[in-house]
């Protein structure tokens, strides 16, 4: 089996821009979609980005939160709303759908 190439770039870039101090930790939310409508907006997404940012907002010791997203320009406007920025260096591509990373 090989290592999720999302978790891996995020590893990566903790590894080489921000290592986390001892007390510190990560989430990426990696699965997050709704089955008709996949990542685009719908009362499903909505519900799961109310979670999602109350989650990083308010979680202990959270240092870094990634969000992969397809179609991840769509997202720009709404995520840096929330202090979300895009991280071009962790895209990647599953199954065929391209997916670009955003953290707080």
């Amino acid at each position: 089996m090989s290592a999720d190439p999302d978790a891996l770039a995020s590893w990566q870039y903790l590894q080489t821009h921000a290592p986390l101090r001892p007390s510190e930790g990560a989430t990426i939310f990696r699965f997050w979609m709704a089955r008709d409508t996949y990542q685009a907006v719908s009362p499903t997404q909505s519900l799961i980005f109310i979670n999602f940012v109350q989650y990083f907002q308010k979680t202990p010791g959270l240092a870094y939160t990634f969000l992969p997203c397809a179609q991840a320009d769509s997202w720009t406007a709404m995520l840096n709303y929330f202090d979300l920025i895009r991280l071009s260096q962790t895209d990647f591509t599953v199954g065929g759908r391209h997916y670009g990373v955003y953290r707080n």
